[in-house]
């Protein structure tokens, strides 16, 4: 089927909330859209025969829309390149984090740029192309080249929130990498890449602008506010969704900042989920300066069972980089809140670390924060990855923290430095290991002595073995179901991917200082 328009994905995942939500929005009017997924590391490159072929399946559309993170931005060229070498008359458009923060350098390469959200901007921008006219002025958040000068329209955010609806799942229209070649998407397919999580939004943007983050740039450029979508729009989605795949067995919620709904609000979901899904519910967007009981309890009465929230770092003088200005205490006092009820969710704490600002001293204060918060938990720790253009990145090239020859989308958020205050991080969470421990392994004279080395091999291996128990475990799970098409795909992807994501040596090895 040819289409009006293309989605290409180079995400590592199949999720892709924002595409499948722009895709079911032109849909609605009528336009014909085709999504091709294309996961794998963001340090790979394509092959010349899945290039190929992904041209041979953009043929015929009048747009392509390419949506990427930085760290995908060479993956993306690739793309691009192909496209202009086969059908030079393609228009690209890029969007998402990296066309939205860098639109020059990505107009380079592409014919537009969509900054923020593009449910309207593309609906209008397809509408022009489809009918040859050749005038883009006056669409919001469209940033385009025309006769070698660049033009950026007026910035706007999407309003109708309400008109959200489900996302684009119609399986017929899509395709996916696998083993090397782009083959349709199937039932079985989707049911193995996308997983037993279903992952929707509720709210989009985010009231914060961490000098880390993509919001950093939203907030202060384009003034884009935290909207919220109708609880009656999320319940109708998920029971479409439901109905349609009986095989989810949890809902994550992949807000930036979920708990700004009410409580009426978060009570009048709760009554509605428990008939249209009532499915374990995992929530990403925990802050804690909205963290309160009160709103956690329906949560919690809903099904919810996982709650991840930020805190990375337990230094004030990183706190104040990060532009996450709150005390240790207010952190605790969140932590203690969701203590309540560890009976029924586990909670999960988000750590930034290979922070080129941090001493030895900035990192244990980190590491003692976590060992001040109450069992049981987890952390994610995720190595400090500098975002064009956002704050710290401005920051990092004044103080000579970087350099302007620093390749910063070669850097990835999960390649973190194998130090030994890093791999603390993996004993630090553990309960069964006694605080006392933990405090010696910590201290100076320890981490400087002749047995340091020895310990911190010992520490590597732990840290590898937990990894590997957890994809051993999952595994497991689906054979203790008897689910054979899962352990089947399992088993195939994993020897496939084996180099890039699960190598024994890149674990061990981990990521390179900024130093290097």
């Amino acid at each position: 089927m040819e289409a009006d328009m293309v989605f290409i994905s180079t995400a590592s995942d199949i999720h892709c909330y924002n595409i499948r939500r722009v895709s079911a929005y032109l849909k609605k009017f009528g336009y014909k859209v085709k999504i091709i997924f294309l996961p794998q590391p963001f340090a790979n490159r394509y092959g010349a025969k899945v290039l190929e072929q992904m041209v041979d399946l953009c043929k015929g559309s009048k747009l392509v829309g390419i949506s990427f993170m930085s760290n995908y931005w060479y993956n993306s060229k690739q793309i691009i390149k192909a496209l202009r070498e086969s059908s030079p008359e393609t228009l690209v458009i890029g969007g998402g984090p990296h066309p939205t923060t860098n639109p020059e350098q990505c107009l380079e390469e592409m014919d537009f740029i969509c900054i923020g959200e593009g449910d309207d901007t593309l609906l209008e921008l397809l509408t022009r192309v489809v009918k040859g006219i050749k005038d883009y002025s006056g669409i919001i958040n469209l940033v385009y080249k025309q006769n070698g000068k660049i033009f950026r329209n007026q910035s706007g955010k999407f309003e109708k929130i309400e008109l959200i609806g489900t996302p684009d799942y119609d399986l017929e229209d899509h395709y996916i990498l696998f083993k090397g070649k782009i083959i349709p998407m199937t039932y079985r397919l989707f049911r193995c890449f996308y997983g037993e999580v279903y992952a929707t939004q509720m709210a989009f943007g985010c009231p914060f602008t961490c000098s880390f983050c993509i919001h950093n740039i939203i907030n202060k450029q384009f003034k884009y506010q935290h909207r919220m979508r109708p609880i009656k729009n999320v319940l109708s989605e998920l029971q479409e969704i439901y109905k349609k795949f009986p095989f989810f067995r949890e809902l994550r919620i992949d807000d930036d900042t979920f708990f700004f709904y009410s409580k009426e609000e978060l009570e009048e979901f709760r009554d509605g989920y428990v008939k249209v899904m009532g499915l374990p519910i995992y929530v990403t967007g925990g802050q804690p300066m909205v963290i309160r009981e009160e709103k956690l309890k329906p949560m919690v009465e809903a099904g919810m069972y996982r709650l991840r929230m930020g805190i990375q770092s337990g230094s004030s003088k990183i706190q104040k980089l990060y532009q996450r200005n709150y005390p240790n205490w207010r952190i605790l006092e969140a932590c203690k809140i969701i203590n309540k009820f560890k009976d029924r969710v586990r909670a999960s704490y988000d750590i930034i670390t290979d922070n080129p600002w941090e001493t030895d001293e900035d990192k244990l204060a980190t590491l003692i924060l976590a060992m001040d918060i109450p069992h049981p938990y987890s952390l994610s720790v995720f190595s400090l990855a500098f975002f064009p253009n956002t704050d710290i990145h401005k920051q990092a090239l004044e103080d000579g923290k970087i350099s302007k020859d620093y390749d910063v989308l070669s850097k990835h958020y999960s390649g973190m430095e194998n130090n030994y205050l890093n791999l603390m991080y993996s004993v630090v969470e553990k309960p069964y290991i006694p605080r006392k421990f933990k405090e010696f392994l910590l201290k100076k004279s320890v981490r400087e002595s002749v047995f340091a080395p020895l310990i911190k091999h010992g520490l590597k291996f732990f840290r590898l073995l937990l990894n590997r128990m957890g994809l051993t475990v999952q595994l497991f799970s689906y054979i203790k179901r008897l689910d054979l098409v899962r352990v089947k795909f399992s088993i195939e992807k994993f020897v496939y991917d084996y180099k890039y994501y699960y190598s024994s040596r890149g674990q061990i090895l981990g990521g390179k200082p900024y130093s290097q």
